[in-house]
């Protein structure tokens, strides 16, 4: 801790002239980095985020497959109904 101390002032000293000067400056740039990692920690998902998108995402893949089912259905539907036409009409005429 006396290492990181010595550092600090020798750094302090050799860009500033007096003591208050430097900690105004510490102090802004403190701000300034604490606002950086404040935005990257509450930009990060939690499990329980990932595990709701997880559980929305298997909702809507249930919907798109019930959806297709649908489509399918009235796929076959309309491709019976139209061979069913096809051969009355080849049989009328």
């Amino acid at each position: 801790m006396q290492r990181i101390h010595s550092n600090y002032n020798r750094i302090l000293n050799k860009y500033f002239n007096n003591t208050t000067d430097a900690e105004k400056v510490v102090k802004e740039i403190e701000v300034v980095v604490d606002n950086k990692v404040e935005l990257k920690t509450t930009g990060l998902a939690t499990k329980e985020d990932l595990l709701n998108v997880k559980a929305e995402i298997k909702d809507d893949l249930l919907k798109v497959h019930e959806k297709l089912n649908d489509q399918f259905k009235w796929l076959i539907g309309t491709m019976i109904a139209l061979t069913s036409l096809a051969l009355v009409i080849t049989k009328v005429l």
